[in-house]
């Protein structure tokens, strides 16, 4: 059975529409991923300068964690930073 010319362009607008979508959501998700490995280098790259200046400025790394008996406060290598980090 042949359809009429006017249901066939009506389906090919439908599938054309819908692969332009796809397209544009793949072009965002790529962006996003783009953005996102930077964002996480950016990270990364703060959190090595914050180790390294706390070295310079207490001739050592952070300690990964606290001798046992001591009744200070708890804190990680990572909050031990957090002074050091610059805000951008």
């Amino acid at each position: 059975m042949i359809e009429p010319s006017g249901v066939v362009m009506k389906k090919w607008a439908i599938y054309s529409t819908i692969l332009i979508s796809l397209a544009v959501l793949y072009s965002y998700y790529a962006l996003a991923k783009r953005q996102s490995v930077g964002r996480d280098a950016a990270n990364v790259k703060m959190i090595v300068l914050a180790l390294h200046t706390h070295h310079d400025g207490r001739k050592s790394f952070p300690s990964q964690g606290w001798p046992s008996g001591v009744e200070s406060p708890r804190l990680s290598w990572r909050a031990r930073i957090v002074p050091f980090i610059e805000s951008s």
